[in-house]
């Protein structure tokens, strides 16, 4: 669960960064 946590968590940053 921790893990599943964690990969969204990164796809959001990236999402995020992207946008930056």
């Amino acid at each position: 669960m921790q893990m599943n946590l964690c990969w969204i968590l990164v796809r959001i940053i990236k999402k995020m960064y992207i946008i930056s």
